[in-house]
């Protein structure tokens, strides 16, 4: 057996959830999604501050009437199989097969390091783009532990192999612009944007006005659209 199929067969057993004692840590995902007339975009993160990772799976579900997939993407910079680049193939799926279903499977194991996992405050698991079928309110997306036949149904403890059943979820939908998600856009979003581009801090997706990735001053000049 070569070198590249043994790699394989390591990740692949890692990335199993076997049937464990109970957990004590937990990871907490979050999930943003900004909606405008046309479209949603949703960011899945996780909270890793207290336990590395070595994989995970996240389903978003969305009503099918409401909602069409237009894409789906992995942090594939955070979540690799290899020596941080794309030598053996990515252990990531995304699978939206089922209509109102999207489920979002990461993974990692670095070769130069093979018991290092995933670790952070606020780690990008990935992106999913719909299009919007109508105009109905509110937007309903839901975010839980991606399962269904898939082996990696729990998020999992890079140093212990035990799967964290414990994990928590969190999803707000805000209309763009709505900087504090709160379902109301006034001179309150233009104050906290307004401080969060002074201090650099880390934004919800909601917060990205101009729908540009980043947060600018063009971010000001929509808001000040919209409050008019």
């Amino acid at each position: 057996m070569n070198s590249r199929k043994s790699l394989a067969m390591v990740l692949a057993v890692s990335l199993v959830v076997l049937v464990l004692p109970a957990v004590v840590m937990a990871a907490a995902v979050s999930t943003e999604c900004a909606y405008t007339d046309s479209d949603v975009v949703c960011e899945v993160y996780v909270d890793t501050a207290s336990v590395e990772l070595r994989s995970g799976g996240v389903r978003l579900t969305y009503t099918p009437g409401d909602l069409t997939v237009n894409s789906a993407e992995i942090n594939d910079t955070v979540w690799f199989f290899g020596a941080g680049g794309s030598d053996f193939a990515t252990p990531n799926a995304i699978d939206t097969s089922v209509p109102g279903i999207v489920d979002l499977v990461v993974g990692k194991l670095d070769t130069n390091a093979t018991s290092a996992g995933v670790t952070g405050a606020r780690v990008l698991i990935g992106r999913v783009t719909f299009s919007r079928n109508n105009a109905n309110l509110p937007v309903v997306i839901a975010a839980g532990l991606a399962r269904g036949g898939e082996p990696f149904v729990s998020f999992v403890n890079a140093t212990s192999g035990d799967p964290l059943d414990g994990t928590t979820f969190n999803t707000i939908v805000a209309e763009r612009c709505d900087v504090n998600g709160n379902g109301i856009i006034n001179t309150l979003d233009f104050t906290i944007l307004r401080a969060m581009l002074r201090n650099g801090d880390d934004y919800v997706v909601y917060a990205d006005c101009y729908n540009d990735g980043r947060l600018t001053t063009l971010d000001f000049t929509a808001l000040r659209a919209k409050l008019r």
